[in-house]
């Protein structure tokens, strides 16, 4: 047995800077309410990033697996923040003070995964939804830090709920809604219970994918906007229960809608930010106009002055869209991890955060140098500034994977392995520093280069592969 004199005492690494954004969270970039903020899970962790400062982080780590929602308060006192987890495991929900950045409450009583969480408009309660394994939806008080009551989200005939919100005019009012269900639920705390209520949609089947409430800006139209994977939006009318109405009619939005925002009030009805499936961010005015008592009849149509934005690439969905303030700019996080910052005035977008989408294979850093570094993932590989966390260059290659990488001490050569078992040697532009392809080595290995690695002088390459064969390869200019 060791003696007490061999034990040695060791210091946790402190985590300075995440370099991601996890864009497959629906709703998960938030600006907070002091407009100076913009908050975003990442795995495990939740990061604090300051607007107007660049590159300033605060990283908040309790989770022990990764972050599936997270919300704040409308007073920015506190965030909330739901993790997934193992089968036959709960899932944990963490409140968190936002000035001290503590945790200061864990709960655990959903199983496998938190879906949404959301405060009520005053802060009074925090409601949760649990995933598929779950199934489940739950009021928690926040005087007291306890569960008030619990009910199943859905009826037994529909399938999966998937998102919530809550009322802008009430603290007891809340809508969920999912895949064939949408319902509007009533806080009873003195009995401690939660009546749901089915919305009637009038013989439609939708799935609902995010839920926007309006329910504040006028007394006769106490609406909420539900978005679907069939490119229309759905008009609710809050009080009654009931469909008012569905736009577009016609030439829906590919790929369904993924997120809604409301901007502003005008003189004829709603102006509303939308985000798609396909990678498309528009400013639309919804028009209302009421015919024959309760019949109501909208016009969609999108702003005159500007064009909606549309994403590079098409399979990227928008799943976070975040306005600063009022909604004079506004973010929007899409699902190849990306954010961009865009002025409303002009409907202009900036990109403003590029990340890793997938994961990552190899990092290296150039010889003598630590505030470069290069990364690979399935087809791409980046150069990164660590002071900034930006990225500087990137070389895309379609339907690859990178999976390792190797620099020369010069740094002149950085040399390749992919999966389609080649080996592929880059230089480095001296103008725009960026990588040219000098040289492809083909049938390296035939399961994929797995491992390279450059000797000291640079000309040599060893190189590994998916058979479990090593190579030696001279490097000749």
């Amino acid at each position: 047995m060791a003696g007490e004199e061999d034990v040695i005492d060791t210091r946790e690494l402190e985590l300075e800077r995440i370099i991601g954004f996890n864009g497959k969270v629906p709703s998960g970039l938030i600006v907070h309410p002091d407009r100076e903020h913009i908050v975003y899970p990442l795995g495990c962790n939740i990061i604090i990033e300051d607007i107007t400062r660049e590159a300033k982080q605060c990283i908040l780590s309790k989770h022990t697996n990764n972050v599936t929602c997270i919300a704040i308060s409308n007073d920015g006192r506190y965030l909330v923040s739901g993790q997934e987890t193992h089968m036959g495991f709960k899932a944990s929900i963490i409140l968190w003070d936002y000035a001290s950045k503590e945790s200061i409450q864990k709960w655990d009583l959903h199983k496998v995964k938190v879906e949404a969480l959301a405060f009520s408009k005053n802060g009074k309660y925090v409601i949760s939804l649990g995933g598929q394994d779950d199934g489940s939806v739950v009021v928690w008080d926040m005087c007291t830090k306890e569960p008030i009551c619990g009910s199943p989200a859905q009826v037994e005939s529909a399938g999966i709920t998937t998102c919530l919100a809550t009322s802008n005019v009430t603290d007891e009012e809340f809508v969920t809604g999912g895949d064939n269900t949408l319902r509007v639920w009533t806080i009873d705390k003195e009995n401690r219970k939660i009546r749901p209520s089915n919305t009637n949609l009038g013989g439609f089947k939708r799935i609902i994918t995010c839920i926007e409430m309006v329910d504040d800006q006028d007394a006769k139209m106490p609406y909420f906007f539900c978005g679907t994977t069939t490119g229309d939006i759905l008009c609710i009318n809050k009080n009654t229960n009931i469909l008012q109405f569905e736009v577009p009619t016609k030439n829906k939005f590919s790929l369904g809608v993924t997120s809604l925002s409301f901007v502003k009030m005008t003189s004829k009805g709603f102006n509303i930010l939308v985000g798609t499936g396909a990678g498309v961010v528009g400013n639309f005015d919804i028009s209302v106009c009421f015919e024959n008592g309760n019949k109501v009849k909208a016009v969609f149509k999108h702003r005159s002055d500007a064009q909606p934005w549309k994403h590079d690439e098409e399979t990227s969905a928008i799943t976070s869209i975040a306005k600063r303030g009022s909604g004079h700019q506004f973010f929007v996080g899409t699902a190849h991890s990306q954010v961009y910052k865009f002025q409303f005035a002009d409907f202009t977008a900036e990109l403003v955060k590029t990340c890793h989408s997938c994961p990552v294979n190899d990092i290296i850093f150039p010889f003598g140098l630590s505030q470069l570094m290069l990364t690979c993932q399935q087809g791409e590989i980046r150069v990164w500034n660590l002071c900034t966390g930006r990225e500087l260059r990137r070389f895309v290659l379609a339907n690859k994977t990178c999976n390792a990488l190797a620099i020369s001490r010069d740094g002149k050569t950085i040399v390749t392995g992919w999966n389609d078992g080649k080996m592929r040697i880059f230089g480095l532009n001296a103008k725009d520093m960026s990588l040219e392809l000098k040289h492809v080595v083909m049938d390296a290995h035939n399961k994929g280069v797995t491992a390279v690695a450059l000797n000291t002088s640079g000309d040599t390459i060893i190189s590994g592969g998916g058979e479990g064969m090593v190579r030696g390869w001279d490097l000749i200019f």
